[in-house]
């Protein structure tokens, strides 16, 4: 994305950085913009942004009656936005496949797609196609939506972004890949919500460097990115020790448009050319995990996933 040099150099960003304040001197008019999970959470801030900004916004979202009211409610804060929505269900990879044939029907040229839905620390539950789901939702869904829009993030030879939206709960979720699933550690009694979701989150932080690797040399670049500690409809399965935690959190957590903010950052920010993989906090480069950052096991995760397919 395009920006005044010198604004650019003088911005500061940090933990407290808004979604819009992240959009400050970088023009995105006329960028096509793909945000799944874009109903709820960070996911209706970075839409709203990006809208603001004058991008063009495919909502992506399971409930359209509720996605039509977040659409509704922007294109009235921002009068002649472009917000268009688009159903997605990220517990059918028949809806994924769907959707992207869509999508690109309707834009042959993508310049961000960020993966923003997610589902965090649910009981043993499977998707449509017999995922583990979170597993499923978070971490092979987005996968297959990438592999199916590539085509409309390539097309164009001008820089493009793919944006996977992790948390610091990636360093706590170790990854066996050949039970990538949970069929082996289910049957046995071990499935764990929390490590579930802390696998799944490692899987984004896995997958962005893995596709960086992968379109090294082109004009596509990837990154993940962990939002910040803030309270949203992620956390409804969880009762109240997790809400205990969240309470002493508290003065440490972020707003949803601050939250939304290190997104934004990862999709447009012109400082990030040449760091194709990256992990992001904060708005700015962080250091991952030592998992994380294993070139090796995010080989093996690209070939696992591909099996799932």
């Amino acid at each position: 994305m395009s920006s005044s040099g010198n604004q650019q150099q003088c911005r500061r960003l940090g933990r407290w950085t808004t979604a819009e304040k992240a959009l400050e001197g970088i023009d995105v008019k006329g960028k096509v913009a793909i945000v799944t999970g874009g109903s709820s959470g960070i996911g209706v801030e970075t839409c709203r942004a990006l809208a603001k900004a004058g991008a063009r916004v495919y909502l992506c979202a399971r409930d359209m009656a509720t996605a039509e009211r977040v659409a509704e409610d922007i294109k009235r804060a921002a009068p002649g936005s472009d917000v268009r929505l688009q159903l997605l269900d990220l517990c059918d990879l028949a809806s994924v496949r769907g959707a992207a044939e869509q999508l690109r029907a309707a834009e042959p040229a993508v310049h961000m797609l960020i993966l923003n839905a997610g589902v965090m620390a649910c009981p043993l539950m499977h998707t449509k196609d017999g995922l583990e789901m979170q597993t499923g939702v978070n971490h092979v869904a987005h996968f297959y939506l990438t592999q199916l829009l590539l085509p409309a993030l390539t097309s164009h030879g001008s820089p493009a972004r793919v944006v996977s939206v992790s948390s610091s709960a990636h360093a706590f979720g170790g990854l066996e890949v050949d039970d990538l699933n949970w069929e082996a550690r289910a049957k046995a009694g071990k499935y764990g919500p929390w490590i579930a979701y802390g696998q799944s989150k490692l899987c984004n932080v896995l997958f962005a460097r893995e596709l960086a690797k992968r379109l090294s040399g082109t004009q596509v670049s990837a990154f993940s990115l962990h939002p910040g500690i803030i309270t949203t409809k992620l956390q409804r399965h969880q009762g109240w020790p997790l809400q205990l935690v969240l309470l002493a959190l508290w003065p440490w957590s972020k707003t949803v448009k601050q939250g939304a903010s290190t997104s934004i950052y990862a999709a447009t920010a012109p400082e990030l050319a040449g760091r194709s993989g990256a992990y992001l906090d904060n708005c700015r480069p962080a250091r991952c995990s030592a998992a994380g950052a294993d070139e090796q096991l995010a080989g093996r995760l690209w070939t696992a996933t591909e099996a799932l397919l």
